[in-house]
């Protein structure tokens, strides 16, 4: 009996260990998805405010790395959630 009250013990300590992290996935993961559905709306306000040379030229100097760093993570968060492979 012992031993089947361990087991049962070490499986409910991994069951609220997994439900954290997932709860901290989905966190990180509403967050990631609140800044993406800006990211439509500040190229709109940009394109209607600005003039089209502004804009080309702010796009030249705009660093894209933060957006690739940003879909690497949403990638690795959605394949820990089992979204994607």
């Amino acid at each position: 009996m012992r031993h089947y009250s361990r087991e049962n013990e070490r499986s409910q300590s991994r069951i609220a260990e997994l439900e954290q992290r997932k709860n901290t996935c989905e966190v990180g993961l509403a967050a990631i998805s609140a800044c993406w559905n800006q990211v439509p709306e500040v190229f709109a306000i940009f394109c209607v405010v600005c003039s089209s040379a502004f804009l080309t030229s702010w796009l030249r100097q705009y660093d894209f790395s933060l957006v690739q760093k940003t879909c690497r993570m949403l990638r690795e968060v959605s394949a820990q959630l089992g979204i994607i492979e």
